[in-house]
């Protein structure tokens, strides 16, 4: 067995959200299986449930993300991630880069790389300063990662680009003016990295990674070596290559869990809608009201993780009482979907969800992450987009026939009608569509991705040549 002196040590840095500590956790996972040492760090913890989600076993070993910064220090107390980003923004990155200039000369040995989000641009000047190269884990959809270069026309140019719906760049970073700076000064970054690690595959946006492999490699001033497709880097795809060691989760352990998979178990097969909208965003009371009445009409089982509106939180996995759960509803509605509904508040083990048998689509936010564990699963999406790059997912998936996307009315309000189209179009019309075959071979792809000579599963070789033929400056 390879002495542990021997084995190349790697940085690795994430932010504290759900969509990017999860593929920064299985990669790290990945390497360690490939005798490959890990420290990991995260930008900082927002809230109290998101540091759950910052350690994971793997085997022996105790995957856990140290903050860098902490609440105390750069967050207002009783401050929520979307109402305060300062451990994202100004001051401190330079903290945060000094925070980690200390913790890389003091390990012993060395690391050979960075290996940072997007959102970490600040580490490019750490690893810089070791001469030691940063690779990015992109959290994001390829087809993110190119509007993000082609906001740099010297990179790619309007002509080049492909089509998108209108105004879709602006609806993925113009939330405000701060969040507007830091997306763009994170993106300028993203030229002196050596390796850009897509959480995507080759037959799902190969062309746009092909289209910025020739038009920004190459380029002046462009450090990129490499952009690599490595995906899906969700918790499900890592079974094959290291499920002997991962261990279940305490909230897969919490009777909730098991409280949900016996509901579903006692559905007919592909019969449940699941619905979501992810960890972090909430829509309003009127759009809520929406979405219920569509769901209590269209006839059909559904799960839904409910979130009272505009509370963007994830709360813990024991919160679904029934006080929290009718806050926000409509008067009666508990009680009339009861024996064909359930709603969840709080944490829900989607992947799991996901893979059930009785579950039959997935209505979403169209979040990277969800939607590459639908494809996983082989569960079509009702496309229902509510902020950054989730657009752009949304229409993508549209047009390739893996989803029906929702229409909003004048107010930007999903109609009762609509939603009850939408869920009629992809569980009740399904030959007519089209969506759930191609969704079937998609998923045959995503799979056949990170199997022994899959696209995915030879790139992730690349990085781990890469890494262990890298010389330690420091050493």
């Amino acid at each position: 067995m390879e002495s542990k002196v021997h084995r190349p040590r790697v940085v690795i840095v994430t932010v504290p959200c759900p969509g990017h500590i999860i593929p920064s956790t299985q990669l790290a996972k990945y390497l360690l299986s490939m005798s490959i040492d890990v420290c990991c760090y995260s930008t900082g913890i927002n809230y109290p449930t998101v540091e759950n989600q910052l350690e994971e076993k793997f085997g022996d070993v105790r995957i856990r993300f140290r903050p860098l910064i902490t609440n105390s220090e750069f967050v207002s107390p009783g401050k929520e991630l979307t109402d305060n980003v300062s451990w994202m923004q100004g001051p401190s990155d330079g903290e945060m880069a000094v925070r980690l200039e200390e913790i890389v000369r003091n390990l012993t040995p060395p690391p050979v790389c960075i290996i940072s989000d997007l959102l970490a641009g600040w580490s490019q000047d750490v690893a810089d300063k070791f001469r030691i190269p940063r690779h990015v884990l992109y959290t994001m959809p390829a087809s993110a990662l190119l509007f993000s270069f082609a906001c740099f026309p010297s990179l790619i140019s309007p002509q080049v680009a492909p089509e998108h719906p209108p105004g879709t760049w602006n609806s993925m970073v113009v939330t405000t003016h701060a969040f507007y700076d830091y997306m763009m000064r994170n993106a300028r970054r993203l030229q002196e990295a050596s390796f850009i690690l897509v959480n995507t595959f080759e037959d799902l946006e190969g062309r746009f990674l092909d289209l910025m492999r020739s038009e920004v490699i190459g380029k002046p001033n462009v450090q990129v070596q490499k952009i690599l497709s490595i995906g899906p880097l969700i918790r499900s795809s890592n079974i094959e290559m290291v499920s002997a060691h991962s261990k279940p989760s305490a909230r897969e352990e919490h009777e909730s869990f098991a409280e949900v998979m016996h509901w579903l178990d006692a559905r007919e097969q592909s019969s449940v809608l699941y619905v979501s909208f992810g960890s972090l965003l909430t829509v309003t009371e009127t759009q809520i009201h929406e979405l219920a009445h569509g769901l209590e009409i269209c006839g059909r089982p559904f799960l839904w993780v409910y979130r009272v509106p505009n509370t963007p939180q994830i709360l813990p996995a024991d919160a679904s009482t029934e006080d929290s759960l009718s806050e926000g509803l409509p008067p009666g509605f508990l009680e009339r979907i009861q024996g064909r509904g359930k709603l969840i508040r709080g944490w829900a083990p989607q992947e799991k969800i996901l893979a059930h048998k009785s579950v039959g689509a997935f209505m979403s936010h169209c979040g990277w992450n969800s939607s590459l564990e639908a494809l996983w699963s082989g569960k079509p999406l009702v496309a229902w987009p509510l902020a950054v790059e989730q657009r752009l997912t949304a229409r993508y998936f549209a047009d390739m026939q893996l989803a029906v996307e929702v229409r909003k009315n004048d107010d930007s309000i999903v109609e009762s009608a609509e939603v009850v189209q939408a869920i009629s179009l992809l569980m009740e019309e399904r030959e007519e569509t089209g969506i759930h075959s191609k969704f079937d071979r998609m998923q045959e792809l995503a799979h056949m991705a990170v199997d022994d000579g899959g696209s995915s599963r030879s790139n992730l070789q690349v990085l781990i040549d890469s890494i262990k033929n890298q010389p330690n400056p420091l050493t």
